[in-house]
């Protein structure tokens, strides 16, 4: 598109509001934002599953823990019981 120019210091080329120039500017800062917003929801997911995963460890090792116990003591009872049956 052209325009008469109203001096020699303005351009006879009118830009355009969606020149290339424009559109790639746009597209440039719009995957700019998608890129930070992909950002935020790896770190989300990745906090998420650090806790998901942390969260039961100590269940797990008191669990054993009585567990172990457990079966110590058990396995010594019987111990003393087969010495007096001995």
């Amino acid at each position: 598109m052209r325009s008469a120019s109203v001096s020699t210091r303005t351009s006879i080329h009118t830009v355009l509001p969606y020149s290339a120039a424009a559109m790639e500017e746009f597209f440039l800062h719009l995957w700019d934002e998608l890129d930070d917003l992909i950002g935020i929801c790896r770190h989300v997911a990745a906090v998420t599953a650090a806790e998901v995963l942390a969260a039961p460890a100590p269940v797990i090792a008191a669990t054993s823990g009585a567990l172990l116990a457990g079966a110590a003591t058990l396995i010594l009872s019987h111990r003393q019981l087969l010495a007096v049956f001995a």
